[in-house]
């Protein structure tokens, strides 16, 4: 699928080898249009951190709101930018590991070319472009990879304790 592409921005000593991040809910979307097969992908991503949160209330609410905003940015950018007009599988994963919370997406659209160093906040005027930069400033880490399974986004959140 793709030639092991791959983007990390943050600390890579703080995320485990193996993505650290269960099996989750299985999101389908249609390019731009969020409907798709599931009639709310971004609903659905939060709907898995509500549970995730359930399970785990000693996530403080700062950290709960940054990862809602993290993940709700990096999914509507694999639902906008990943399939063009061609459906976009998504799976979710999320788990809290010692005082960091791991998000995972992977989709099978194709690669994305992309340099997470190299993101920044657009100019003031712009009506687009934050997702990956908002995503990058509340979080420890956000990488990209791309393999034979598809691409996969890893957010990490910043310590808590």
């Amino acid at each position: 699928m793709c030639p092991g592409h791959s983007g990390l921005v943050g600390n890579p000593g703080t995320h485990s080898g193996d993505g650290g991040v269960k099996a989750a809910d299985t999101l389908t979307t249609a390019g731009a249009d969020i409907g798709g097969a599931h009639p709310d992908p971004l609903g659905a991503i939060q709907g898995e951190l509500d549970s995730l949160w359930l399970n785990h209330p000693h996530v403080p609410d700062d950290v709960r709101t940054q990862m809602s905003i993290a993940a709700a940015e990096i999914g509507a950018n694999i639902v906008e930018h990943t399939g063009g007009r061609q459906p976009v599988r998504i799976r979710m994963g999320s788990e809290v590991v010692g005082d960091q919370v791991h998000v995972e997406f992977t989709d099978d659209g194709p690669p994305v070319d992309i340099d997470l160093t190299s993101v920044a906040m657009p100019d003031e005027m712009a009506e687009r472009g934050r997702g990956l930069a908002l995503a990058q400033t509340v979080l420890d880490q956000l990488a990209y990879r791309c393999d034979d399974f598809g691409n996969h986004w890893t957010l990490i959140s910043q310590r808590f304790g």
